[in-house]
């Protein structure tokens, strides 16, 4: 998916720049 779709999909609020578009994943920040 494109990041369009991805934030169509996942809502703005989704913070895109934790997303790994290589892995596919998203990279969510470690809890402190």
């Amino acid at each position: 998916r494109s990041k369009v779709e991805l934030t169509r999909y996942l809502g703005p609020a989704c913070d895109l720049t934790l997303f790994d578009f290589k892995q596919g994943i998203l990279c969510y920040p470690a809890p402190k």
